[in-house]
Order: structure tokens, then C-alpha cells, then sequence
């Protein structure tokens, strides 16, 4: 038996060890004998270097190093096409080595002749303003199952668009990675501002070269971390002397693009007829740019703060976010409406730097009452208080804002519904919603009316809002009277079944996600605060209860749910509600989290079954 188990390990050793792959640096083959810990990953990141460098003339470099293992096809579909985008004219791309290495010891270099493919990405089909942004693919020639890549390139920038270096560079990727290294170099006499978060090492300094090292980190399920990069352990840092400098300079651009005076296109015109408010008429010019205009996305650091004049961006048609902002805020000016641009930036920054930069918010000045902060293209239901560790800062005062101001209180959804007839073949009710805060229906209903609100949030199987008398609708609260009708109670020998999911919890919860039993990253709750649902019903005389949700109250870190479920003289109330406190949910809340947002849904022990009583059934 022993020396079975030895011809195995010897086997088992000698198919891990591959090849020599000779021409690998040593510190890349040290790292080879920890692949077998990772025998699910489709790719392993054996190596990966960036460098971030200012020179003394203010041009920029950056070059990236990696050693990749593919254990199979999908690592060869995912990896084996890289691309690195780049500005034509603006930026010069060099690829230093483009390298497979084969298990059987072969070594195959890719060339420009045989493998270097500049292409117009996709995101940039029919915007010719844009042309300028190009990708480089390169195609790793000999990739096979037990491969290593190497890639190895450098992108210069003689005249960055910004006059400063700056990034967040994060340490961990959903692959494996072994070894992983930051550099960043600064010429004499510059000042780099920097801050790890999340784990991130000290650097080692020698003069202007910082150096950040990380070692062995297991990968991650990106559904887990539900595109929230921030808690990944990463490293900020900038040249910028201070967030005046960059107020300054986004300042003088905006304004620059500000400089010609719109003329509102008649198309517009005529959805602005009439006597609209301040609010309704920003609301207006957004759905008319957003219907009419192509936001275009790509990624490239200086892509999201290119800016042509708002003039030139209404002759084109498409533009990137913070272009269409400017032409809001533009076409907003031509109406005499006073606003300003804010940059927001998401997540917080950590020194003075635009790298985080995500679309801008409006600041409105209406002729009458306080000014408020509204997002420059969505509907101002979808920028409230829901933006966790995200910042935005007035380029006037460069002090940093509060998020929207007319919005105050903590938010309540409240939705109440009393069934009557459960015995008929049509079941009829009444009801209310009163929502404060920031859930925002406000616009949803202005935009769709209270009937069809209520017809897409309330989930009970045939509901149909028969008619909505609004009591109330602002920003800070909404209050709805309503009447409709439901399907007749599904019947299952002799017993009639209502369901209580009346109303999807899991769609409050933005980005969660749900098929995940356990976390390891913290889930962002984007609208905290208490939502209410509560059923009650008329008990018909000829039938009785069967069974019934069992009452409970639970706690997730910081989080409540509660159910409950009684009758009281021949009447039902069900009670659901939940209640968030904070922004964040910590990973050892989730699973029981997710359990009780799961079981509150459309589920057979959600529900009331009722069956005849005693009486009836002797009367039949």
C-alpha cells in the first residue's frame, strides 16, 4: 500500500511541476508550486507590477507586468485577447513583451506583424468626435491549457489632460494573485499625497519611488462584491497641491464649455410649454437630453473628463456624462433657471484627485425657497441619500456637500391593504401608501400616474388599482388612497390560499445578491430606513383559519425584521416590516438577512389558508 501511495504522489508531483518553463524570472517561479492551492480558478495571476510615473516635464507614464497561468478554456477566452485602450495622438502604447510559455518549454513572442490589432472600440461606434480613443488588442499566440502569459507594456502621455498624476490602484483581483507590486514615481521637488484603506500595506519609500507590496490573496466572487471596488484593499494617491487646484482647473473647463449662450431647440420648447415649476422644468430638459442624446462610456482615465463645448455636444447628439451635465446645466441657463455643476465622485476620495469621478449632480436655485441638489441626468428619485462613500464637493467654496438637501428625515414605506369578499370571485379592496424620505415615488407617479404606480409595486397575483385619489405628493412625502380589485383565492380541496407577498423587499435592497448563502464582503444598503407592510382582511363566516406565518423578530448586525400574524374579531392582520439602519450590512448578518428577505416573498408558507367550518362541511 505504501508504495502505491508513493507511485501516486510521485505522479501526482511530477504532472503539477509541468515543464521548467524556462525563461521565467525566478521570483515568477517560486511562485509555481502554489498553483495546486487554487485548483478551481480558471486563471492564477502568478506576478502583476504597475507603475505610475511623473516626469519633470509633466509627462506621464504607465507600464503594467503581469504572468498569468490558464488552467483552461475560459481563462483563454477571458484573458487571452487583452486590451489596452489608449488615446490616438495623445498617448503612444509600447508593448515590451507579449510572451506564452508552454508546458513543453516552448517560449512564442508575439509580434506587431502577427499579433498587435488597433481597434475603435465598440463604445465609440458613430461617435466620430470621439476617434481619438482607440484600443490596442493583442493576441497571446500558443495559449493552451497549463500556459503563462506574460505581458509587459507601457503607455506615455506627453500632455495629460490634467496636470497632475493621480489613481487608486487596487491590490486584489477575482483571480488568485501571488505576488502583486504598486510603484509610483515622482520627480524631485513634487509632493505625493497618499492613503492605503482596506489592508493595503505601507509603502516602501527610497527618495520619489514608492513601492507597495502585497502578498498571496485568494480571489473573490464579483456578485459578492456587487461592484463595490472600495472594499478591496487599495491604495490612493496624487500630485495635486490641494482640492482648490482641482476645483480651479474643473472650474475653468466647465466654464469654458459654458461660454456660448444655448438657444432651446424647439423640440423642447414645446414639452416645456406651459407653467411649469423650477423642478418640473429640470425634469423636463433631463428626459428630453436622456430620449434624445447617446451617453457614451469608456475606459479610459481621461475619457470621463473630456469636454467639448455644450454648443458643439447639442449639434452631435451623444456625448460622455459629464458633457451631457454641462448641456443640462446649459440648456437649464438658456430658461433662466440658476443651477451649478458639482463634480461627484464615488467612492470618497481619499487625497485630492478625480480619478473616482462618476457623472455630476445639479445644484438648483429656484426663484423661491432653498436651494437643492438634484443628479445632472437621472431622475432625482435615483440620487437621494443612497450614494455610500461617495462625495461631492461645490467648485466655488471647494468645501464638500451634503447629499440632496431637499430631502430630510428618515425615509418610511408604508404599504397598507384590506381585503374584503375572500370568498367571491372577485376580491376587492382598499388601501394606502405614504412614503417619506428618499424613496422617491414622486416622480414615478408624475411621470406614470398613481394607478399604474401601484399596478407595478404591489405583487399579489391579479392586482389591479381600480382607482388612486393622491393626497400628497412632494419631495418629502407621498400619500395615496386607493381602491382595486385582486384574482379570486386560488381553492385546493376545499381550502383557499391568500398570499401575503404583497410587496418585493429584495427590490429595495439594490445590487444584492440573493443566490449567495454566505458573504465575504459587507452588502451596501442604498436606501436605509423602515418599510411596512400590512394586510388585513375580512374573515368570511363559512370559513376558518388553517394556518397562518408564525410571528418572529430578527436582528442582522444592525438590521430588524419583524412578522407577525393575528386575528382579532374575525379579522386577519399581517404585519411585515423591516428596518435599516445603516448603510452597510456586515457579512455576518447576511445569511440570516438574505433567509428572512427570501421567506417574505411569494413562498407556500407565506401565505393564509383558510378551510370550511366545522358546520359548513356537515351542511355540504
Amino acid at each position: 500500500m505504501k508504495r502505491i501511495l508513493l507511485l501516486l504522489t510521485l505522479l501526482i508531483t511530477t504532472s503539477f511541476a509541468f515543464a521548467d518553463f524556462n525563461g521565467l524570472p525566478d521570483n515568477v517561479r517560486a511562485n509555481l508550486a502554489a498553483i495546486q492551492k487554487y485548483s478551481k480558478a480558471s486563471s492564477i495571476l502568478l506576478s502583476c507590477s504597475e507603475l505610475y510615473s511623473l516626469n519633470a516635464d509633466g509627462s506621464q507614464v504607465y507600464e503594467w507586468h503581469s504572468f498569468r497561468y490558464f488552467r483552461d478554456e475560459a481563462a483563454r477566452d477571458a484573458w487571452g485577447d487583452p486590451r489596452i485602450n489608449f488615446a490616438d495622438g495623445r498617448q503612444t502604447v509600447e508593448i515590451l513583451r507579449a510572451r506564452t510559455y508552454t508546458s513543453d518549454d516552448r517560449q512564442i513572442d508575439c509580434t506587431p506583424e502577427n499579433a498587435f490589432n488597433p481597434v475603435v472600440p465598440d463604445e465609440m461606434d458613430l461617435a466620430p468626435e470621439f476617434g481619438e480613443y482607440r484600443q490596442l488588442v493583442v493576441t497571446m499566440l500558443g495559449l493552451e491549457n497549463g500556459s503563462i502569459s506574460e505581458f509587459h507594456y507601457k503607455v506615455s502621455t506627453p500632455k495629460p489632460l490634467m496636470p497632475w498624476l493621480d489613481g487608486r490602484a487596487y491590490l486584489r483581483d477575482e483571480m488568485p494573485t501571488l505576488t502583486r507590486e504598486l510603484t509610483v514615481v515622482i520627480p524631485e521637488g513634487s509632493t505625493l499625497t497618499y492613503q492605503g484603506d482596506r489592508g493595503a500595506p505601507e509603502p516602501t519609500i527610497s527618495g520619489t519611488r514608492y513601492v507597495w507590496k502585497i502578498g498571496e490573496q485568494a480571489g473573490y466572487l464579483a456578485d459578492d462584491l456587487a461592484g463595490h471596488k472600495e472594499l478591496l484593499p487599495n491604495v490612493s494617491f496624487s500630485t495635486a497641491k490641494s482640492w482648490e487646484q482641482i476645483c480651479a482647473e474643473l472650474k475653468s473647463r466647465i466654464d469654458a464649455a459654458n461660454a456660448t449662450s444655448l438657444t432651446i431647440p424647439a423640440s423642447l420648447s414645446e414639452e416645456l410649454a406651459g407653467n411649469l415649476t423650477v423642478d418640473t422644468q429640470i425634469d423636463v430638459i433631463k428626459k428630453w437630453v436622456n430620449e434624445r442624446f447617446n451617453k457614451k462610456h469608456f475606459d479610459h482615465p481621461e475619457f470621463v473628463l473630456s469636454l467639448r463645448p455644450a454648443a458643439q455636444v447639442l449639434n452631435t447628439g451623444y456625448g460622455n456624462g459629464l458633457e451631457l451635465a454641462v448641456l443640462v446645466n446649459s440648456l437649464a441657463a438658456a430658461l433662466d433657471i440658476r443651477c451649478e455643476l458639482f463634480p461627484r465622485l464615488m467612492p470618497k476620495p481619499l487625497v485630492p484627485s478625480l480619478h473616482d469621478w462618476v457623472d455630476p449632480v445639479l445644484a438648483i436655485h429656484p426663484d423661491f425657497g432653498p436651494a437643492f441638489l438634484t443628479d445632472a441626468l437621472a431622475p432625482r428619485s435615483e440620487l437621494s441619500n443612497d450614494l455610500p462613500a461617495s462625495m461631492i464637493f461645490d467648485l466655488a467654496t471647494c468645501k464638500e456637500r451634503e447629499t440632496p438637501t431637499h430631502i430630510s428625515g428618515t425615509p418610511h414605506f408604508n404599504l397598507w391593504l384590506s381585503l374584503s369578499n375572500l370568498d367571491q370571485d372577485t376580491v376587492s379592496g382598499h388601501g394606502s401608501l405614504i412614503t417619506t424620505g428618499s424613496w422617491g415615488a414622486v416622480e414615478l407617479i408624475q411621470e406614470n400616474g398613481a394607478a399604474e404606480y401601484l399596478n407595478s409595486l404591489v405583487t399579489i397575483p391579479g392586482f389591479s388599482c381600480t382607482s388612486a385619489k393622491p393626497k400628497e405628493l412632494s419631495e418629502r412625502r407621498v400619500s395615496i388612497d386607493f381602491e382595486f380589485a385582486v384574482s379570486a383565492l386560488d381553492t385546493a380541496d376545499g381550502f383557499k390560499i391568500l398570499p401575503l407577498a404583497a410587496l418585493d423587499l429584495t427590490n429595495m435592497v439594490k445590487d444584492a445578491p440573493w443566490a449567495l448563502q454566505n458573504r465575504e464582503f459587507s452588502q451596501a444598503i442604498p436606501l436605509i430606513g423602515e418599510i411596512a407592510l400590512q394586510i388585513e382582511a375580512t374573515i368570511p363566516d363559512d370559513l376558518q383559519i388553517s394556518s397562518m406565518p408564525t410571528g418572529n423578530s430578527e436582528t442582522w448586525d444592525w438590521s430588524t425584521g419583524e412578522v407577525s400574524c393575528d386575528v382579532e374579531d374575525g379579522r386577519l392582520v399581517y404585519s411585515c416590516q423591516l428596518k435599516l439602519a445603516r448603510e452597510w450590512l456586515a457579512p455576518s448578518g447576511w445569511s440570516a438577512f438574505r433567509t428572512w428577505m427570501i421567506e417574505s416573498g411569494p413562498r407556500p408558507n407565506n401565505c393564509i389558508v383558510f378551510e370550511p367550518k366545522a358546520e359548513s362541511k356537515t351542511a355540504k
